[in-house]
């Protein structure tokens, strides 16, 4: 797999959680919560076209940091005893977790 595979792959991956993101907004009750998945939706699509154009460290960085956040607030959001995980919630994180993985990956190839 060449570094331009992984980028591309880890952008589609933002872009689809991104749209997810902000499809949520037709299928449950406004929230705050709700908000803030809608607003990192909007924030995942965006750095989605970024990791797609190439836009070097800078949307690297996005995407390792933007879905690290988003993956720990869906950790403290599902704690034990606070409520379930829902297969949407887990796919969103699972997404979270490949795409800090492979811009982390990247990140350090550029460095070495």
């Amino acid at each position: 797999m060449t570094a331009d595979f992984i980028r591309k792959s880890a952008g589609t991956l933002m872009l689809l959680t991104g749209a997810g993101h902000v499809a949520l907004l037709a299928m449950r009750p406004m929230s705050p919560e709700l908000a803030i998945t809608a607003a990192f939706g909007v924030a995942y699509f965006l750095i989605g076209v970024f990791l797609w154009r190439g836009d070097g460290r800078r949307a690297l960085w996005a995407g390792l940091i933007l879905p690290a956040i988003g993956a720990a607030l869906s950790f403290a959001a599902n704690a034990s005893g606070k409520g379930g995980w829902t297969p949407i919630g887990t796919a969103f994180v699972v997404i979270d977790i490949v795409v800090v993985l492979a811009c982390l990956w990247l990140l350090m190839r550029r460095a070495g």
